[in-house]
């Protein structure tokens, strides 16, 4: 039983609860204060509690049964012992709560016989079941039912994250306000709501523009290749990362949830003809994500890029190449305008080294300027060092490439990147342009260029391998 199966009216109030019991609700551990702590801050209505035990948890008043709620809540989060699970969820669905989120099961395999009753009451109950053994559901702009930390910092924005792994979706809510994020999602043994439902859901969800996945195996390919479909007919990007392509991860993950991550191969296929895009790694994901927040799919993978330094001009031109984004020779008319950029000349080349003492936003905003003119480029790139060790000099320089590339991309109406040479946080003041100018902001060559390639190759589904996918399922 999935979303389509429950209706949307569970998967709403999935990301949008007005009320919410916490059932096996407690001050006794952090998990659980944990929990609470985010619901209280997020939710917009009444949090209860369903705990014969106690009469209240951190001010959350507390009932001993569900029937003795004031309310029928939108949603339930079930915090209870794995032996006290069944009752727990059949007392919520006969109070008529459509929407779970349960967070317990976390010992493997040998639980699956109680993955399997739980499906199958939450199906009878026409119930939206997210779990069990998943960390939950944060929200940036919503109620967040999960057990895991939310940092302050976290910022919503249009990138739905949907993940089998509750570690990673955390990973995720931990990039704090790296990523825009309409919503991130764990789903563990998927009994309920799979992420071929979520990736239906978000299709249709006008607050995501593009959604990323962590998949270990993929239940039902038919219902995945037709949601994908659908994300891709209405323009949104899938960017997945399927693991299970070793014998020791796919042995990881049958310890995991009992689940066969299915063949590399399979998923690629699946993948190519529903119009989902593959990364290799996690670095390579977050970079892909971080560019479609800020700026949405790219029409190619053509760069014009500017640095400080000849010799990070002639590494981000290698990786480029190994890749598979390579430069391209400029022709005369462009190199001359590059050579002219600045007063003491350049080497009117793409990657193109634009260090210079004076004149240093000029030089900038002309180099930029001339690529942008020149119709050759799908996005520029200001490659640089983005760290927040930096002397006065540095950051002045790389602030400055940064409002020249802000100033070129709004004016022509091209996309702008800041690329990084290191993996580490920016300084604030680049980071404060590049949000107020819509300019990515990825981090490390290799991981941001790779970034670049997939999001840059994407393109919506042909109509025919559209009308295939959605017709199989």
């Amino acid at each position: 039983m999935g979303i389509e199966d429950s209706g949307r009216i569970g998967a709403q109030r999935l990301f949008a609860a007005r009320s919410v019991a916490v059932f096996g609700a407690s001050d006794g551990s952090l998990l659980h204060t944990t929990a609470l702590r985010n619901l209280l801050a997020t939710a917009p209505g009444p949090v209860y509690g369903v705990n014969p035990r106690r009469t209240q948890a951190l001010g959350v008043p507390c009932v001993p049964r569900a029937a003795d709620l004031p309310i029928v809540p939108d949603l339930a989060l079930m915090l209870v012992p794995d032996h006290a699970l069944d009752g727990a969820v059949a007392d919520a669905l006969a109070l008529g709560i459509g929407t779970l989120v349960v967070c317990g099961l976390d010992d493997g395999p040998r639980q699956l016989p109680q993955v399997r009753r739980l499906a199958d009451a939450a199906a009878r109950a026409g119930a939206l079941l997210v779990g069990p053994n998943c960390v939950g559901v944060v929200t940036p702009s919503g109620p967040s039912p999960w057990i895991g930390s939310i940092p302050a910092t976290l910022a919503a924005g249009p990138i739905a994250f949907v993940s089998q792994s509750g570690a990673v979706g955390e990973a995720i809510v931990g990039l704090g306000p790296r990523i825009g994020l309409r919503a991130v999602a764990t789903l563990g043994y998927e009994a309920g709501a799979d992420v071929a439902d979520l990736c239906a859901y978000f299709a249709d969800d006008p607050m995501t523009r593009a959604v990323g996945l962590f998949v270990e195996t993929v239940r039902r390919p038919d219902a995945m290749a037709a949601a994908a479909a659908r994300l891709a007919r209405a323009g949104k990007p899938v960017v997945a990362l399927k693991v299970g392509r070793s014998a020791a991860a796919a042995a990881a993950s049958q310890a995991h949830t009992g689940a066969d991550v299915g063949a590399a191969e399979t998923f690629a296929a699946l993948a190519g003809e529903s119009g989902m895009v593959l990364v290799d790694d996690y670095a390579e994901l977050v970079e892909a994500l971080a560019l479609l927040d800020r700026i949405g799919p790219l029409a190619g993978t053509r760069i014009g890029a500017v640095t400080n330094s000849g010799g990070e001009a002639a590494l981000l031109a290698d990786v480029a190449d190994r890749v598979g984004v390579p430069f391209a020779p400029v022709g005369p008319a462009l190199a001359a305008e590059l050579e002219a950029a600045a007063p003491t000349g350049l080497s009117g080349c793409n990657p193109l080294d634009a260090w210079c003492s004076e004149d240093v936003l000029p030089t900038f905003r002309r180099a930029f300027a001339a690529m942008a003119r020149s119709g050759a480029f799908d996005l520029l790139v200001g490659q640089t060092d983005l760290t927040p060790h930096l002397g006065e000099l540095e950051r002045r320089q790389t602030a400055l490439m940064a409002q020249a590339l802000g100033e070129v991309s709004a004016e022509h109406g091209i996309p702008g990147v800041l690329l990084s040479a290191q993996a580490s946080e920016p300084i604030a003041e680049v980071e404060a342009i590049a949000r107020r100018d819509g300019l990515a902001l990825l981090r490390d060559v290799r991981a941001g260029l790779r970034a670049i390639r997939v999001v840059g190759g994407w393109r919506p589904a042909d109509a025919e391998a559209v009308a295939y996918a959605t017709d199989r399922a």
